[in-house]
């Protein structure tokens, strides 16, 4: 349930309902944006050198 999509907010709501331990569940979605935003520029940028040698 942690790596989910969805908003935060979401996700505490599903935690709670489910029982689940929303430091768990919250750690990890935080840590998922945190890669996205940061990595997916990284990517961006290594991909298309790749795809054009």
């Amino acid at each position: 349930m942690a790596l989910t999509p969805g908003g935060q907010a979401e996700m505490v709501v599903l935690a709670i309902i489910l029982g689940a331990d929303m430091t768990f569940v919250v750690t990890h979605h935080l840590l998922r944006l945190l890669f996205v935003i940061t990595g997916a520029p990284i990517i961006a940028a290594i991909l298309p050198k790749r795809f054009t040698q």
